[in-house]
């Protein structure tokens, strides 16, 4: 497979709502990119996995932390979901992605949401933050702490594939439309409105201040 690679730098500041917003414009546009590959494959016959569980069992695929993005100079790599396929292997953020464009497929709408870590005194983590999906009906899905606790204690989120028990009860449905600066797609601005500075438990997360990806973790 072809690969085209697209280098985006920033630099980190301390206005966390700032670097949230930055990273969720980042996320939006990998979520487009991931529904034009997803619509192309459809096309082809190529049926992505629509849950983790089902991202496991097909791909054996695994949740990685950004320590296993280290680049030559300070980065961490981001990958749209024909990579992240082909690699089988996926930070938050490249999960969030991922499933942000399968549900938007599925006509829920939604966004990637970027949340900052907390320590334990309630202070913000530098440079440290966590991706979710973030519906318009205010619920949330974490799919990389899906895809661990289905590793490791083999609970299945819920999905649309018609193999997962409840399915169809269990999966969030779409939430209310709404216009936001004439956003075609109704959905943009969703994650700044809503987002709350809060503790968010991170599977396998480890937090380092002084990391190789210039201060920024997207795990």
């Amino acid at each position: 497979m072809q690969t085209a690679e697209v280098p985006i730098k920033f630099e980190f500041v301390d206005d966390v709502d700032f670097m949230c917003e930055t990273l969720e414009a980042i996320a939006e546009a990998c979520v487009r990119c991931n529904q034009i590959w997803l619509d192309a494959a459809e096309k082809v016959g190529i049926e992505a996995p629509c849950c983790p569980s089902c991202l496991a069992d097909e791909y054996e695929f695994r949740y990685v932390g950004p320590e296993a993005r280290k680049c030559a100079s300070a980065c961490q790599r981001l990958d749209t979901c024909p990579v992240m396929l082909e690699r089988g292997e996926g930070t938050c953020y490249d999960l969030a992605c991922y499933f942000c464009a399968i549900y938007r497929g599925e006509g829920k709408a939604c966004e990637v949401r970027i949340v900052p870590m907390m320590d334990v005194y309630g202070h913000h983590i530098p440079g440290d933050f966590h991706a979710l999906i973030a519906f318009a009906d205010g619920t949330q899905r974490d799919p990389s702490a899906e895809l661990v606790d289905y590793m490791e204690n083999g609970t299945k989120a819920a999905c649309s594939c018609g193999e997962c028990s409840d399915c169809a009860s269990k999966a969030p449905q779409a939430g209310p439309e709404f216009e936001v600066g004439g956003c075609s797609t109704g959905t943009c601005g969703l994650a700044a409105r809503t987002r709350g500075v809060q503790q968010v438990q991170v599977p396998q997360f480890s937090s380092d201040p002084a990391s190789p990806y210039g201060g920024n973790c997207l795990g």
